[in-house]
């Protein structure tokens, strides 16, 4: 009797486990991310997420057969959204900040900053030869909220945010900007210049205002960042397994240069 009795129970956790198992894996996981990072991630037409992140990702959650959902805001609240427990990752730089609530993937992308200085700069050949944080004590720089490598590594500085990325860049090219310099990866930089001639934003002599530091600032990574309490988090394993995978494939490196060529 004891025997039938313990099989039973047992078949009906094995058969609840399976079932509890299967209900979270259906269960879509929620990214966050910045809404004004073109090309890497954005609001293409119709309000739906775009960019080399976003095809990157959504095919590593494709190998993986997890359901994913894809919500963009500005960056700032991206962040506060992740705290609050609204989404189960972020994209971005595994500060020690952001690490004490989120568990970090291997690098998804590694990005050289540098700085930038307007050439009408009385200052700009100090700029341009500068290598690290502290020979930049003197001057404004300009950034844009949520950039938490700029909150980390330019916090004793003279800092201005922006509220978005587009914003601080359309600050720093005007010719009679008080702003000295800003540090940013090359080639979304660049990118979004273009991008704001062809939308009438800028205009095509800002394309030639903006001069590039001798030295590069430094190598960031980004990370895929999940929540250590999401009911997700058990997934980061794979989701390593699937990236290196589509490294070895040759997927990862068409998407690259389908955004970067």
């Amino acid at each position: 009797m004891f025997n039938r009795l313990s099989f039973r129970v047992f078949v009906f956790l094995f058969i609840m486990g399976a079932a509890i198992g299967k209900s979270q894996a259906s269960e879509n996981f929620v990214w966050l991310d910045d809404v004004d990072y073109e090309p890497f991630i954005y609001n293409g037409s119709n309000n739906h997420p775009k960019g080399l992140f976003i095809d990157v990702i959504s095919e590593v959650f494709k190998r993986l057969d997890q359901p994913l959902t894809i919500r963009l805001y500005p960056w700032k609240r991206t962040q506060s959204l992740i705290k609050s427990k609204k989404g189960d990752a972020m994209l971005t730089i595994a500060t020690p900040e952001r690490l004490s609530y989120l568990s970090a993937s291997d690098p998804v992308f590694t990005f050289t900053w540098r700085l930038f200085a307007n050439r009408k700069n009385p200052n700009k050949n100090i700029l341009l030869k500068a290598r690290t944080a502290n020979d930049l004590r003197e001057f404004r720089l300009l950034s844009y909220l949520g950039n938490g490598w700029a909150e980390e590594n330019l916090k004793n500085l003279k800092v201005t945010y922006a509220p978005q990325f587009t914003q601080a860049l359309i600050m720093l090219v005007q010719r009679d900007t008080s702003f000295d310099a800003m540090i940013e990866h090359d080639f979304i930089l660049k990118y979004n210049i273009n991008r704001l001639i062809k939308e009438g934003k800028l205009r095509q002599e800002h394309s030639q205002i903006l001069e590039e530091g001798t030295y590069p600032f430094e190598e960031v990574e980004f990370r895929f960042l999940i929540r250590k309490d999401s009911s997700h988090a058990g997934i980061l394993p794979a989701f390593n397994v699937a990236l290196s995978d589509m490294r070895a494939d040759g997927t990862y490196q068409r998407i690259y240069n389908k955004y970067l060529q």
